[in-house]
């Protein structure tokens, strides 16, 4: 995982003229205080997940369906897993594959 910059308002218009705004990029992405070797073992257990069967092979085979790279759909993946590790720690929940599924629009 790497951190990533976009901007959408590089410009703005300041009394009739296009003039770069002032306001700096955001960095999306990690914080000063993040866990290495938590990060290490969420993407270890995404690489490994997205070549066994079910459930989060499909959800890999739906993220490059819908256009993403390889290496991006692992990312989705490793942010599921944490997701799903926060929700299952906090409510004491067991591991539901439905939760994986699109949801109906």
């Amino acid at each position: 995982m790497s951190l990533v910059t976009r901007s959408s308002a590089d410009y703005r218009i300041v009394r009739g003229q296009l003039t770069r705004s002032r306001k700096p990029a955001l960095i999306r992405g990690l914080n000063q205080n993040h866990n290495p070797l938590l990060k290490g073992v969420l993407k270890a257990a995404a690489a490994t997940a997205v070549v066994r069967p079910r459930p989060f092979q499909e959800f890999y085979a739906r993220r490059l369906a819908a256009g993403l790279s390889p290496e991006v759909a692992r990312v989705v993946v490793a942010r599921k897993l944490a997701t799903l590790v926060l929700t299952l720690w906090k409510k004491g929940e067991r591991f539901n594959a439905e939760h994986l599924k699109p949801q109906a629009a």
